[in-house]
């Protein structure tokens, strides 16, 4: 694993975390870390396994005003947006006002039709999970199986385009 930091008039703007094969690459933290070099508060941070924004059960793509207070959180697992457990971006404007989007695996859901289909996701979050984790396309096993759009069969996000 490498680690790469960038400087600008001395002041450490950004670092980065690589594996061997050059990905951005952090399994016990974030991978991109930015810090906006004026106020020298963090503005992003960002976590990648094998170079796909991937974190579960937290964002994996913060964001900050310069001024420190939140801007934005994202949901990633394996590279898509997405979260079962609520909403998979939530925005906060700088006069209060938030805006929240809906995806799983990368589908994006109006909120009414993300509650439908995950009535569970506010209070008790529960994943959709096939009894034997295998995708009906491709018959990989894979631990995180989604309803496809068109079909409605759990499959893997390899498959669920």
């Amino acid at each position: 694993m490498s680690i790469e930091e960038r400087f600008i008039d001395g002041f450490l703007v950004q670092r980065i975390s690589s594996n061997d094969e050059d990905e951005v690459h952090n399994a016990n933290g974030p991978a991109l870390t930015m810090w906006n070099r004026i106020t020298k508060n963090i503005v992003r941070e960002a976590y990648y396994i094998n170079g796909e924004l991937d974190r579960i059960g937290a964002p994996a793509n913060i964001m900050w005003y310069a001024d420190g207070s939140l801007y934005k959180e994202s949901y990633y697992i394996k590279g898509f947006l997405h979260n079962e457990n609520g909403p998979a971006i939530i925005e906060y404007g700088e006069d209060g006002t938030i805006v929240k989007k809906y995806y799983v695996a990368d589908w994006l859901y109006s909120e009414e039709k993300y509650y439908q289909k995950y009535p569970n996701a506010a209070g008790n979050p529960q994943s959709i999970i096939a009894e034997e984790n295998v995708c009906s396309v491709c018959r990989n096993k894979d631990e995180f199986l989604s309803a496809h759009k068109r079909t409605g069969k759990l499959v893997c996000y390899k498959c669920c385009e």
